[in-house]
């Protein structure tokens, strides 16, 4: 009859079969489009060097995003292995300049030890979900306390020279410059922590706090906060690193140049030497 109306070409279960599918697909897609924003690689607030300058930023980062997506570069490469089906991946090619860099900075192919040291550079997870910044507290104090047992060891080793020739006539010239080691690394050795503590409760009354208190301090701060590090904050932490850097020099200096001038005139009268620990 005219009136009846036409029945379907194809059954009902396709129909619903087709509705699932256009359903789950976009509830896939915009799932996949959610994890993308809240689970992408992490952008650090700033990236700083050893001596903690500043080599680029966040902002940084997001305006490079950004002109590789105003120009459409995603279609002549890829990122993180996907993106584009012509043209290199450049997180790869990144890697290999990086890791031919680095490997130069170890000695090149020629020495034994480039090729592990530049894998362990490379695994190194230097950023932190806490300060969004790619310095390390930790790396810091471990500087500090080698730069302590250095000082530690060349003091011990120079008392035990000390009594061994104190009663030695030829000796007697040698004392003077024996002090003058033991001077500048005192003068070093006490920025870093509280030479004069006598383990009381006063100490922090009587004496100001010192790097590696500092650095407690502040490693303190910052993990025990529900939130990420103030602008103030990370400018202390550079500024400590900065610190760290520059006794870490001067260190150095001292037993490149002072401890090695006292060794030389040791040698000179075979008396033996001062042995600095090495890294």
């Amino acid at each position: 009859m005219a009136g009846e109306r036409r029945g379907l070409l194809v059954s009902r279960v396709w129909v619903q079969a087709t509705l699932l599918v256009v359903v789950c697909g976009f509830f896939i897609l915009g799932l996949l489009a959610y994890r993308t924003y809240v689970a992408h690689p992490p952008v650090p607030k700033q990236v700083v060097d050893s001596g903690g300058r500043v080599v680029y930023t966040g902002r940084d980062i997001q305006k490079g995003q950004q002109v590789f997506l105003h120009n459409g570069l995603m279609e002549y490469g890829s990122a993180f292995g996907h993106g584009a089906y012509l043209g290199p991946d450049f997180t790869a090619d990144y890697l290999r300049r990086s890791a031919d860099l680095i490997t130069r900075s170890h000695g090149g192919a020629a020495s034994d030890s480039a090729a592990r040291k530049t894998i362990a550079d490379l695994r190194t997870n230097r950023y932190d979900e806490q300060t969004k910044t790619l310095t390390s507290i930790r790396d810091n104090v471990n500087t500090v306390a080698k730069m302590i047992n250095t000082a530690e060891s060349v003091r011990a080793q120079l008392a035990a020279w000390r009594a061994v020739v104190a009663t030695s006539p030829s000796a007697k010239d040698l004392q003077a410059e024996a002090d003058a080691v033991e001077k500048a690394v005192v003068e070093i050795e006490s920025r870093q922590f509280n030479m004069t503590a006598t383990g009381r409760g006063q100490d922090f009354l009587r004496t100001p706090s010192q790097m590696l208190d500092k650095l407690m301090h502040l490693a303190d701060v910052v993990s025990y906060a529900d939130f990420a590090p103030t602008d103030s904050q990370i400018e202390v932490a550079a500024k400590l690193t900065q610190d760290i850097a520059h006794d870490r020099e001067q260190m150095d200096g001292v037993l490149a140049r002072t401890l090695a001038g006292f060794n030389a005139k040791l040698a000179a009268r075979q008396m033996g030497a001062i042995v600095a620990p090495k890294d």
